[in-house]
């Protein structure tokens, strides 16, 4: 089955070209496969440039297989506080893609670390440019 024109009224490209060998479904059924299959190949690539999936170093099955966990895991957290916008109410900046995620991430867990060692409160927060006095003051306890 080969599939040419536009998706739907609102689609702004005025061909696709999508072949299967699924000859008996319908055109909403491959296209819906499609979308499917391209939410996993951009969550693939955010993996491999953000969170270094492909960079294992190890050899052994069980030690791959816990670095693609760790991978993993690390994108599901930061997807989370994406979703959930918990970045808005505390950092200056707004971060968008999961890379700047990943740094605001980053830059909070060496704000707390830095915090907790430093004598200059005020340039660490200046520095890591926190805008949230709830979570300054929680650090600072």
């Amino acid at each position: 089955m080969i599939i040419l024109g536009k998706w739907n009224r609102e689609d702004d490209k005025k061909h696709h070209i999508l072949i299967t060998n699924q000859l008996d479904a319908s055109m909403k059924t491959v296209i819906t496969n499609y979308l499917l299959r391209w939410s996993i190949e951009h969550c693939f690539k955010e993996l491999k440039d953000t969170f270094y999936f492909d960079h294992y170093q190890v050899r052994h099955i069980d030690k791959i297989e816990r670095y693609w966990n760790i991978c993993l895991i690390s994108w599901t957290f930061v997807y989370w506080i994406k979703q959930n916008a918990y970045l808005d109410k505390i950092m200056e900046t707004k971060p968008s893609t999961f890379n700047e995620f990943k740094k605001a991430i980053n830059s909070l867990l060496e704000f707390s670390s830095t915090n907790a060692l430093s004598k200059n409160e005020k340039l660490s927060q200046e520095y890591f440019k926190i805008k949230s006095a709830r979570f300054k003051k929680k650090i600072a306890a």
